[in-house]
Order: structure tokens, then sequence, then C-alpha cells
């Protein structure tokens, strides 16, 4: 836990005391606060309670001049530091002179004595002067919850850790502190107040080919293979099944011999219409199509008297060239008996071959 405290700037010569009591009487944490002097030709002392035992420590900065101050040391010329020790409670501080402070009083009437964090202070030339408007300094508190162990208060009724949350110990061993299970996230000082943590969500679980998350309801999660896989269990990741490999081999070979059937189909009706197109051109041709459409595109050539059938047309005014409907048989064809949707009668010849010196005159009839 970390609180804000006083820096406290000593103008010499005297002896100055100053004291942390809170009322809830915490100890400093080790290893994240340091205690420090920020003064010349100065000591100072620091008095506690470490595991009920009186327990003192302090640090000297001597120097008579700023010629040796080093930005970034703190090390005993115009700074000194200590380490705060495992458990250290009610803290006091007391700070005398050398020499009642007279050599150096003229460049260097007061002294700082604080404790902070660790790696907030940085000494530099400029800690004399900047030191005084800094009030405050960060400072690291450990915090526990009564003067028993787990052992002594997890069956007793004033137990305060909740559901999936387990007990631990102060560093000092002077009292408790709660914290949720693994995979549980939450106040572990509230009843439920620990709550199951969805590792799913996470995207760096279960992420690698094959594998599948699956939460569990007490504080884990598991990684199963999908369906197609299997658990290898020498490399401990999924791999794909042999048979479903097979089986996807198969229906890949399937849809691409299905697609390549239907081009073919495709492609083969598509050149057997063409086929048939030039098929029809080239008989229109041969029975005189192209002179019965010059003779018809002429003014004096009326087209009420005169017209071009399809072939579907000649189909269905012969019954599909039924032979009853025969009126003559000849060298070069066959000749129907039609009806027209007009009801007109009229004669249709169905060639068999083509005499071109003779389509002029039978066009003309």
């Amino acid at each position: 836990m970390t609180v804000m405290n006083r820096v406290r700037w000593l103008i010499m010569p005297r002896t100055h005391h100053t004291s942390i009591r809170p009322s809830i009487s915490p100890s400093l944490a080790p290893k994240t606060s340091l205690w420090s002097l920020v003064a010349t030709l100065m000591h100072t002392f620091e008095f506690g309670y470490q595991q009920n035992e009186r327990y003192t420590t302090g640090c000297a900065s001597i120097c008579e001049s700023t010629r040796f101050m080093v930005n970034g040391s703190c090390t005993g010329v115009w700074c000194c530091e200590v380490d705060i020790p495992k458990g250290l409670k009610n803290v006091t501080m007391e700070s005398k002179s050398f020499q009642n402070h007279n050599i150096v009083e003229y460049f260097n009437p007061c002294g700082y004595a604080f404790i902070s964090k660790q790696d907030t202070f940085n000494f530099s030339t400029d800690s004399l002067r900047t030191l005084r408007d800094q009030q405050m300094m960060p400072m690291v508190l450990d915090w526990a919850i009564g003067n028993e162990t787990c052992n002594d208060v997890e069956n007793k009724s004033n137990y305060i850790c909740g559901d999936n949350s387990s007990c631990q110990n102060s560093e000092d061993g002077s009292g408790y502190r709660c914290k949720c299970k693994d995979g549980y996230d939450g106040n572990p000082y509230l009843p439920n107040g620990c709550q199951d943590i969805d590792e799913c969500e996470n995207p760096n679980n279960c992420n690698h080919l094959g594998q599948e998350c699956i939460n569990e309801p007490v504080g884990n999660y598991t990684c199963v293979c999908i369906r197609g896989y299997h658990l290898d269990q020498s490399a401990g990741v999924c791999v794909t099944n042999q048979s479903s490999l097979q089986v996807k081999l198969l229906v890949g070979v399937g849809i691409s011999f299905i697609v390549m059937l239907v081009c073919s189909s495709w492609l083969y009706l598509m050149v057997k219409q063409r086929k048939l197109i030039k098929l029809r051109q080239r008989f229109f041709e041969q029975n005189g199509g192209l002179i019965l459409q010059q003779k018809l595109s002429k003014p004096e050539n009326s087209t009420a008297t005169a017209k071009i059938f399809t072939t579907e047309e000649l189909k269905k005014s012969t019954n599909n060239y039924d032979e009853p409907l025969i009126i003559g048989r000849g060298g070069f064809g066959t000749v129907y008996k039609g009806l027209l949707p007009d009801n007109r009668i009229v004669a249709i010849k169905k060639s068999k071959t083509v005499d071109e010196s003779q389509l002029s005159n039978s066009l003309m009839r």
C-alpha cells in the first residue's frame, strides 16, 4: 500500500525528531522503501520496533564543500540512505549535526530526512534547493489483519477470507491477508467476492490448430481437440485424424470431378449448338433463302403474298411432316399439304437435294 509521507527539513544547528505512528500500525515494506538523508556534516538515527524488539540504524553525510557532489550518488557525500528492514514499525528519526554545523552553515543551513519508495528520489545538485518545496514523498507500507497467523484464525468465527480465496501470512509473521485463488478474481474479503475467470476469453489460451477452449467452473480451463483432430500425447498438441484427412481428400476429388463434368457438358452443348446453327444457315442458303430475302426486300414485291417460315412453323403446318399429307414425291424432295395458321392450304416442299440452277425459277413460281 502506497501512502504519502512528509519530507522533514531541519534548520541547523539543532536536533530534530520526527515520528511515523499510523493508527493502523502498519510495517514499512522491505525492499520497496528507503530512508534517506540529504545534508552535509550530519548523521541521523532511525529507531523502531521489529518483531517487538527495539531496532536502531542510521547513516552519516560528511562533506565540507560542494565540489564532491555527484548527481545520482547517495553513498555518503551530501546524501546517504539505508534500506528498510522487514517488519519495522513505529519509526522515529533523530538527526544531529557534526561540530554544530558551523563549517558549512553559510552554504548549507538545512538538511532533509524522509522515507520514500525506491526509485522515486534521485539525488542531484539541485536537491538542497528543491526538497524544501517538495513536501511529500510516496512511502510503501505492508498491512495485515490482526496479529494472528492463518493457522490460528482459519477455524475461528472472526476469519474473514471469503469463498474461493486463500489465506496468506504477512511477511513479518504478524497478521494475515486474503487472496483470490488461481482462476478467480475480485475482492477476497467479501462473501462470494472471488468470481471465476473465463480463461477462454484470453486469446493466448488454447490457440493452437485444432484446439477448443472449455471454461471450467472451478477456476480452471481445459483445451480439447475439435472434431477431426486427436491429441498427440508425445507432442501435446492436436493433430489431424488420418481417416478424416482421407474423407476430406475424397470429398475434394469428388467435387472437382463434378465441376469438371459440368464444365465439359456445358462446353459440349455450346459446341453442338453452334454446329447446329451453322448447319441450319447452310441449309437455308442451299434452299434459296438468301435469294428469297433479296426478292422480298425489293419494294415491288409484297410481303403480304410471300413469307419466310421457321422450321417449327413448317412442322406444325404439316403435323410434323405426317405421311398421309404427302401429295407428291420427286428426285429433289417430297411435297406435303400444309395448313397455315390463317387456315390457308399450301404446298410445302421438304428438299432432299437442291438443284441450284432451278432455285430462281422455283422461287418465282
